[in-house]
């Protein structure tokens, strides 16, 4: 507002005195923001490297073959079997006679043999250590 817009304390028609108006001043708050560096921070990764002994059972699975001669006549042809952990499996041939006839010449027995035994062996672990430090000024 300026001096020639100011009311002057007769300016109204009654003639009546009015109050003066001082413009007060308001005052701002302004805030800034500085980085202050109060000191640094290390961070280092260091990798050790031990020997530890690996200690497990380890199976293994062996097959054990077996001709077995039967040397008989059949009147049909045999499947082969399974019963645990033999597989039977028949070999035949025929032979010609008056009469034909299948004759069970031999069967071939798998067995399946599992064993298992300790296994350990020494090898080389790694694990990785942080360490964290802080330098203040």
């Amino acid at each position: 507002m300026t001096d020639n817009e100011r009311p002057h304390p007769t300016d109204n028609e009654d003639n009546t005195p009015q109050v003066q108006r001082i413009p007060v001043y308001n005052e701002k708050v302004q805030i800034d923001k500085e980085t202050v560096c109060h000191g640094k921070v290390i961070v280092k990764r260091n990798t050790l490297r031990q020997q530890v002994t690996v200690s497990e059972n380890i199976s293994h699975q062996d097959a054990i073959i077996e001709v077995v001669p039967i040397g008989k006549y059949v009147d049909s042809i045999p499947q082969h079997t399974e019963n645990d952990d033999v597989i039977v499996i028949p070999v035949y041939e025929e032979h010609t006679q008056i009469v034909k006839r299948v004759y069970l010449k031999e069967e071939i027995r798998i067995t399946k043999k599992k064993t298992v035994h300790p296994f350990e062996q020494l090898v080389e672990v790694k694990q990785q250590v942080i360490s964290v430090t802080r330098e203040k000024k």
